[in-house]
């Protein structure tokens, strides 16, 4: 049975990992844009914990539209989240799924749909946020952050999530890295939430002080192997979402 959670659904980091991945800004570059050409329309996860498995798919769509161009999907595919948290599910929880996952776990997953190549790695980036947009250089990045109330009022002009306090419980939530804006010379984390309805089509920012609070799983990249620009895998996991 399909469990009904309100869109939580990431198994967080353990405490050792947390600890030992401080936010610096170690060096100047704290501004990329570049995947935002590469983004479609989001296909919502719905009440579903799914989201570790929606936001590896929309890495993988970026990292297919830029290598096989925008009509790649056609008008209305996407690559099934939904089809990645349950092989998951299914290889690490007993078919269960009551639940959600942790980010390297929808990583596996992907990998034995065949989303992501046989030799695809996945790189531990870290909260080091000019280290983020290094590694933007080459992949998006999925990450897990905790959800605080304005989540759920984001800014419909620019997709900006308020600061808050944080609840001592609020769920863990993975999403995808995949800029860095600059305002007022500060910089802003955002990229891709699964959420219909969201923020600015679906895509979201935040400040620096509320994107190093609220991580629980520190951010992490794929490294496509060799044979991934001939990789056409992921085709048998499009989906149609019309909306």
């Amino acid at each position: 049975m399909r469990t009904v959670s309100d869109n939580f659904g990431l198994i967080p980091d353990g405490p050792e990992m947390l600890a030992s991945a401080p936010v610096e800004l170690r060096g100047s570059k704290l501004v990329h844009t570049a995947w935002a050409q590469y983004t479609i329309p989001v296909h919502g996860q719905g009440r579903l914990p799914s989201c570790a498995g929606h936001a590896w798919a929309n890495v993988v769509e970026l990292l297919v539209i830029r290598d096989h161009g925008k009509g790649v999907f056609g008008e209305h595919g996407q690559l099934d989240g939904d089809a990645v948290w349950e092989r998951a599910r299914e290889m690490f929880h007993g078919g269960s799924l009551d639940g959600g996952l942790t980010l390297k776990q929808a990583f596996l997953a992907c990998k034995d749909l065949g989303i992501l190549d046989p030799d695809c790695g996945m790189e531990t980036v870290g909260r080091d946020l000019s280290r983020c947009c290094e590694w933007l250089d080459h992949a998006p990045l999925v990450v897990g952050h905790r959800v605080w109330p304005d989540w759920y009022g984001a800014s419909r002009e620019n997709g900006y999530i308020a600061a808050s306090p944080i609840p001592s419980d609020a769920g863990g939530h993975a999403v995808v890295l995949d800029r860095v804006l600059e305002h007022g010379g500060e910089p802003y984390p955002g990229g891709i939430n699964s959420w219909e309805d969201f923020g600015w089509h679906s895509l979201y920012c935040m400040s620096l002080g509320m994107w190093q609070a609220s991580i629980v799983s520190v951010p992490v990249a794929p490294v496509p192997g060799a044979a991934w620009k001939s990789w056409r895998g992921w085709e048998r996991h499009l989906i149609e979402v019309r909306g």
